[in-house]
């Protein structure tokens, strides 16, 4: 099944991480804007050393540009989404996954 949460920049980050903890998704999927970019990052992070098995994929304006060396510069993604589509791959996981929006 698909869940799909939503966060803002006003929320205390170590509470996303614990909701999305809680939830125990298998893929996490982030939109990336220039406001969230580094509260991503870190929440991104932390999720990858508390569940190292979490796929983790970025998209938004942040990473399309240069998506390739945003991985590169970020080992806790292990993929982007263009034009913040999912990828057929989420899909064929068949698995839980939360959408972080914002």
């Amino acid at each position: 099944s698909v869940s799909t949460c939503e966060y803002t920049i006003n929320q205390q980050m170590d509470f996303i991480v614990s909701d999305i903890f809680e939830k125990q998704p298998e893929v996490v999927c982030f939109s990336c804007y220039i406001w969230n970019v580094e509260e991503i990052k870190y929440i991104a992070d932390t999720l990858k050393k508390i569940m190292p098995t979490l796929k983790i994929w970025a998209g938004g304006p942040e990473v399309s540009y240069c998506a390739k060396a945003f991985l590169q510069e970020n080992p806790a993604f292990d993929g982007s989404c263009e034009n913040n589509q999912i990828p057929i791959q989420v899909y064929t996981l068949k698995s839980r996954y939360c959408q972080v929006l914002k």
